[in-house]
């Protein structure tokens, strides 16, 4: 049974970390046809007994009437502004806290199996059979990596590479497994077996990993934990000399890192050419607002499963268009969810198992044990900014680890050497004798595990056919089935059904912004009260106070409907956007392209920005860009608040639709202008018929083209007859101008540039050269039209 529940460990991030429902479901009913087969037979340990027992009462108090409790503003703005029909319980979404309860209690029941297991198999074993599992799974990934072949079940976000859709994760549970690899190294090579040479290389294949995986956490575990491991046991051990070798090796690893960590390395020293790396502050702002989240839910929390509706409204220094799914910490998401308590309590069980299990040097297994202990360290420190603790694919590994720790019950795994280790061995023996409960208590205890087993693998059967499309009782996958109907039903115009879909799954899903949206959506479509509309979008923001596409897309259903309103609608979007303000803008110039009746509104838009501004004026009437030119003029007459981009666009809508005597002596009056705004100018210039100012002013300015180079040239008659054999052979014409351009004979090489510059795909620089000629011969309004197509190819 040992080995099956080595299998159940990894069955979970072999499952892409089990982050779906049906995952979790099949490694759940996997773990409790383990416990209903061997249930065991030993109580708990007391104090963490009480903690787990606490967890599951916290998670139950999501179901208490919400009139015990204060009311939060958000709640109660829902129920009043907007007129949303909340359950009377604490959690806004009980159906959503009930799976997050069940899971919960899934993992509660499986860390008391593991933790009452009186292992047969030796924990070295185990902990072998564990590493290589993992050590398969990360020689898989490196194969897909470098062949290119992706695995449907793992699919990593915004990476190629991993079991998890977060590296992070990936990088956990690669970097706690090298460590138990390097244990497994220094425990062979102490008692000199070969297998050291194995678990050494794989303990390099797990640094090659998790530098491929590019997660900064899991490259500091990695390094962290090998060197405080080999620090702990170089301090306890006899044999000081081979353990620093050991840390050496360690050592010389890093320093491999450092000088080929390639750009994982620079994820954490970044580069002078490349843009910061933004991840660390923007975790440390969904902290700030995760706190202050924190602070108001006291010590009953909001339920399981409400953090992303909730956390939105307290969105203040991390604001933006990324939704954020956890606050990108455990601890912070189990005292949001659950309360205050949640956290203290699962650190006591953390503090107490460890002090309770602590190894000793005289323990054989010490080496094991020490990186265990490390791992599990790690681990809890690892969830201060991240949420391995909240993914199955990683918990359940921890859990497995930290179980190993538990001492056996009156043997020993290995002979002891010394007095000492005999006495260690007989403390340890007596003392889980002590835990031994009488055989009538072992059955109440066996039976309390098997009827848990029975419903929890009743309720993981039934998500199991709910991810399969059966509709047996609200969860997230049903959720997920309705959003992915809502798309379908919306792309296929069937609005009914759309409305019917959102209203089903509004029934358990209430805070969901997007079931309002789409509902609003179609209700529109098919002209139904506009005041539900309207609402149903009202609700959709709220909910969703920083995504500015929400917004935007109401804009453009209101566009044939109510132009007032697309007005107000899109005054928000701009307000959420923050990098996409002027292709947002864009869009909004393009759809309401037709609809002159908000035109001014959307010119209004862009008063107090420049960027918008340029974007208007480069598709202004006339009117309008006499209008603006005016008032910047007025409020930037230098126009030095101006990029020197910003500055072009502006003096080409001004030399297009603007009044030209005013820029021309306005350029007369700022010559420093001529640097950006040359070309809008010389275009001025030359619709006044004065061509040869306008081309002296472009030569100026201009780039000269790279011209080709003839390596090998042929007498020029030759190349005459070659030209005239295939006009389109501009080699040829490059050559035949070159010969002429060469002998001084300025009128021929003209000629032959004037009949190449009218073959189709004509190259650029021809222009340039005609250009050039024809203001050598004065022929400016040529040389202007010559200097247009150069400009414009």
């Amino acid at each position: 049974m040992e080995f099956v529940i080595v299998a159940l460990t990894l069955l979970a991030p072999v499952l892409g970390g089990a982050t779906k429902l049906w995952a979790q479901a099949a490694v759940v009913l996997g773990c409790v046809v383990v416990v209903a087969l061997s249930p065991p037979r030993e109580r708990l340990a007391r104090p963490v007994a009480i903690a787990f027992a606490a967890l599951v009462a916290l998670g139950c108090v999501g179901f208490l009437p919400a009139a015990w409790f204060a009311t939060p503003a958000w709640r109660h703005t829902l129920q009043t502004d907007y007129q949303v029909q909340l359950p009377a319980t604490l959690s806004p979404q009980p159906w959503m806290t009930l799976e997050g309860l069940l899971l919960g209690v899934a993992g509660v029941l499986w860390a008391g199996y593991l933790f009452t297991r009186r292992w047969r198999t030796r924990r070295r074993v185990l902990l072998a059979v564990y590493c290589a599992g993992v050590l398969g799974l990360t020689v898989l990934a490196l194969v897909f990596e470098s062949t290119g072949v992706r695995f449907d079940l793992w699919q990593p976000y915004r990476t190629t590479f991993g079991f998890f859709p977060n590296r992070n994760q990936t990088g956990n549970l690669i970097a706690l497994a090298g460590l138990g690899m390097l244990a497994l190294a220094f425990y062979a090579f102490d008692r000199k077996e070969k297998a050291g040479w194995f678990w050494a290389t794989a303990y390099v294949i797990s640094l090659v990993a998790v530098v491929v995986n590019g997660s900064r956490a899991g490259v500091a575990m990695f390094f962290l934990g090998s060197l405080v491991w080999v620090l702990w046991v170089t301090w306890q051990a006899r044999r000081k000399r081979k353990l620093g070798l050991g840390l050496s090796a360690v050592l010389l690893l890093l320093a491999s890192f450092l000088l080929f960590g390639g750009r994982t390395l620079e994820r954490f020293i970044g580069r002078p050419d490349q843009e910061v790396d933004l991840t660390a502050e923007a975790r440390l702002k969904i902290h700030a607002d995760a706190l202050t989240l924190l602070k108001e839910v006291s010590w009953h929390g909001i339920g399981l499963g409400n953090f992303l509706p909730v956390f939105a409204q307290y969105r203040v220094a991390s604001a933006g268009e990324e939704r954020n799914v956890h606050p990108e910490s455990d601890w912070f998401w189990v005292g949001i969810e659950l309360g205050w308590l949640a956290p203290v309590l699962v650190l006591a069980a953390i503090i107490y198992w460890l002090r309770k299990h602590w190894p000793s040097r005289a323990d054989p297994n010490f080496y094991l044990l020490a990186a265990i202990v490390v791992g599990t360290v790690l681990f809890a420190a690892h969830g201060l900014v991240d949420v391995s603790g909240h993914r199955m694919g990683t918990l359940w590994p921890a859990l497995f680890l930290a179980s190993l720790l538990r001492r056996e019950g009156g043997r020993s795994e290995e002979p002891a050497a010394v007095g000492t280790d005999s006495r260690e061995s007989l403390a340890s023996s007596n003392s889980n004798r002590r835990e031994r409960i009488p055989s009538r208590s072992a059955r109440w205890v066996s039976r309390l595990y098997q009827g848990s087993a029975l419903l929890l693998g009743a309720v993981a059967t039934a998500w199991l056919a709910s991810a399969l499309g059966a509709n047996l009782f609200p969860n997230s996958a049903s959720l997920d089935r309705v959003r992915r109907n809502l798309v379908r039903a919306q792309g296929t115009r069937n609005f009914d059904f759309t409305i019917h879909l959102a209203n089903q799954g509004l029934r358990f899903a209430p805070l969901d912004w997007e079931l309002y949206f789409y509902r609003g959506l179609a209700q529109a479509f098919i002209a139904q009260d506009g005041e539900a509309v309207l609402l149903d979008f009202s609700r959709a923001r709220f909910l969703e106070p920083n995504l500015a596409q929400i917004p935007f897309e109401e804009g453009v259903v209101w566009l044939t409907r109510e132009p007032r309103l697309t007005v107000a609608a899109w005054n928000e979007a701009l307000r959420r956007a923050v990098g996409n303000k002027p292709a947002l803008y864009r869009q909004m110039l393009a759809e309401a392209a037709d609809t002159p009746e908000i035109r001014d509104d959307l010119r209004a838009f862009a008063l107090d920005s420049l960027e918008l501004l340029m974007i208007f004026l480069a598709q202004a009437t006339p009117q309008e860009v006499a209008i603006e030119v005016e008032r910047l003029l007025l409020e930037h007459p230098t126009l030095k608040a101006l990029t020197k981009d910003q500055q072009k666009t502006f003096f080409t809508a001004w030399a297009r639709h603007g009044n030209h005597a005013s820029l021309e002596e306005k350029f007369a009056a700022n010559p420093e202008w001529l640097d950006a705004g040359w070309l809008a100018y010389a275009q001025v210039l030359a619709a006044r018929k004065n061509f040869q100012a306008a081309c002296e002013l472009v030569s100026r300015f201009a780039v000269t083209p790279p011209l080709p180079t003839v390596v090998k040239q042929k007498p020029l008659p030759e190349l005459k007859r070659d030209l005239l054999l295939t006009t389109n052979d501009f080699v040829t014409g490059f050559a035949v101008y070159q010969a002429h351009a060469t002998a001084g004979e300025t009128a021929d090489a003209l000629a032959t540039l004037r009949k190449l510059t009218v073959v189709p795909r004509c190259p650029k620089y021809f222009f340039y050269l005609q250009a050039q000629l024809e203001m050598q011969s004065a022929a400016w309004e040529n040389a202007w039209r010559a200097w247009r197509k150069f400009l414009d190819a």
